[in-house]
């Protein structure tokens, strides 16, 4: 997304917050992971808008670095990916951040985001300035998040609900996410940037694993936000929301 579509979609010449605008807003957004090179071309065609190549929760410890290799070899500018990177408070984070200033990364996706000084970190680090998508997974990325919306490097943010829940020890996650994820379109808003991105988890046994009926319960739940983030793979999916239910019934959840 280039600087003119950020001018419209933040803030005008005269202040007025503006309405995003719909042409520039990505609808789906497709993770893979960054250790698994051979799926990035079939990620790039499944028609999701945006693929989120991510080195941060979906590839181990052990092989965070040869993750960051492929994912700097496949990087094409003719297919611009978003790239989640590990955390400011990680060992991986400075090189994760370098192979953001290739040419083929369109925006970086930083996971717990706090405040503005992590946006800050991650721009002195690149030299420059990418679009960023802040993930809003801890009570202080919650509490500072119409700050971290402001930031002008900000082109809308991600709620992290399983690591948000496990931050603030919430069991479930529908009503008992609901203000948040509202203060989070409000805190949008009020930015003037595009509204807020839902991941969501749900009880797979309702629904006998049906690929329909579980992209219908995605789209009812995060029907509050403006998009979700897509796992075109069933597997995929099927293995995330089992981890989820797994999670969110845990004693160590309350």
């Amino acid at each position: 997304m280039g600087e003119e579509q950020r001018g419209r979609a933040g803030h005008g010449s005269n202040g007025d917050v503006l309405n995003p605008p719909l042409e520039a807003i990505p609808r789906s957004y497709l993770f893979v992971p960054g250790n698994r090179p051979e799926r990035f071309a079939k990620a790039l065609a499944s028609g999701a808008h945006a693929v989120i190549v991510d080195l941060e929760d979906a590839v181990p410890a052990a092989e965070k670095t040869a993750a960051r290799s492929a994912v700097a070899a496949a990087l094409d500018l003719r297919q611009p990916v978003i790239v989640r990177i590990n955390g400011v408070d990680t060992d991986w984070f400075r090189n994760d951040v370098t192979i953001c200033r290739m040419p083929g990364v369109a925006a970086i996706m930083l996971p717990k985001t706090e405040g503005i000084e992590h946006l800050r970190r991650v721009e002195e680090l690149l030299g420059g300035s990418l679009p960023i998508l802040p993930l809003i997974e801890t009570a202080h990325g919650f509490a500072n998040a119409l700050e971290i919306a402001k930031d002008r490097a900000v082109r809308r943010l991600v709620f992290g609900a399983i690591d948000f829940q496990l931050d603030l020890g919430i069991r479930g996650d529908t009503d008992e996410l609901l203000f948040f994820r509202s203060q989070l379109v409000l805190v949008s808003r009020l930015a003037g940037i595009a509204a807020p991105v839902a991941r969501i988890g749900i009880a797979l046994e309702q629904y006998d694993f049906e690929p329909d009926a579980v992209v219908d319960e995605i789209h009812r739940r995060t029907s509050v936000f403006d998009l979700k983030l897509d796992f075109r793979d069933r597997g995929e999916l099927m293995r995330f929301l089992r981890a989820y239910e797994a999670l969110v019934r845990s004693p160590g959840v309350a």
